[in-house]
C-alpha cells in the first residue's frame, strides 16, 4: 500500500509544478487555469471507473492463472478508455470557452482557460494509457511500478517541459503545448514497456 500512497502523492505534487510555473503568468493566469481544471476534472470520472474495473478484472484473473484474460482485458479497456476520450475530448475542446465562462466573467481568465482546455483536449487520448496501465499494475501486485509510473509523469516530466517552453518562447500556450507533445512521447513509451511486459511476464 506505501508504493500506491506515493504515487498517489506524486499527483498531488505534479499539479503543485504545474501551478508553479502558472503562476508566472499572474492572477488571471492561475484563476483561468484553476478553473479550466475543475471543468476536465469531470470528464476523467469514466475513465477512473473503467481504471478500478481493470484492477478489480485483472487481479481475478491473473491469481487464477489465466493470463489470456489478464491480456485481453487490459486491451479492451485501453480501446474502450481510448474512445471514451476522444470523445470526451471532442466535447471539452467545443465548450471550452462556455464552460470558462460558467465559472468567470474576467476575459483574461477565460482566455487562459480556455487555451489550457483546449490544448488538454487533444492529450485525452492519451490518458487512458497512464491510467490503465497504471490499475493494471497494481492487480499485478507491482504496485512499485505504479508508483514509478506516476513519479515519472508528474514530477520529472514537466523538467523538460519547462525547458523546450522556454526554448521555444516561454508562453502559457508553448508551455502546455509542450506539456502536450512529452505527455505523448511519454504515453507512447509506456505503452511499448506495458506491451514487453506482457510478452515476457505473462505467458502460460
Amino acid at each position: 500500500g506505501i508504493p500506491a500512497s506515493i504515487g498517489m502523492m506524486m499527483i498531488a505534487v505534479g499539479s503543485y509544478i504545474l501551478l508553479f510555473f502558472v503562476a508566472y503568468f499572474g492572477d488571471n493566469a492561475i484563476a483561468g487555469y484553476t478553473a479550466a481544471t475543475r471543468y476536465e476534472q469531470l470528464f476523467f470520472l469514466p475513465l477512473l471507473g473503467l481504471s478500478t474495473a481493470v484492477i478489480s478484472i485483472v487481479g481475478q484473473n491473473f491469481g487464477g492463472k489465466n493470463y489470456d484474460r489478464v491480456k485481453q482485458t487490459n486491451y479492451k479497456a485501453l480501446m474502450i478508455g481510448i474512445i471514451i476520450l476522444i470523445i470526451l475530448g471532442v466535447i471539452m475542446y467545443l465548450t471550452s470557452e462556455l464552460a470558462m465562462k460558467i465559472f468567470t466573467s474576467n476575459l483574461e481568465a477565460i482566455k487562459y482557460g480556455s487555451t489550457y482546455l483546449k490544448i488538454s483536449a487533444l492529450i485525452f487520448p492519451a490518458y487512458p494509457i497512464y491510467f490503465i496501465s497504471n490499475g493494471f499494475f497494481m492487480a499485478l501486485k507491482k504496485s512499485s511500478y505504479a508508483m514509478n509510473l506516476n513519479i515519472v509523469r508528474n514530477i520529472l516530466l514537466p523538467i523538460p517541459t519547462i525547458f523546450f517552453a522556454i526554448f521555444i518562447g516561454g508562453s502559457f500556450k508553448n508551455f502546455f503545448w509542450s506539456y502536450c507533445l512529452f505527455n505523448w512521447i511519454f504515453a507512447i513509451l509506456l505503452l511499448t514497456f506495458v506491451s514487453i511486459f506482457i510478452k515476457n511476464k505473462l505467458h502460460s
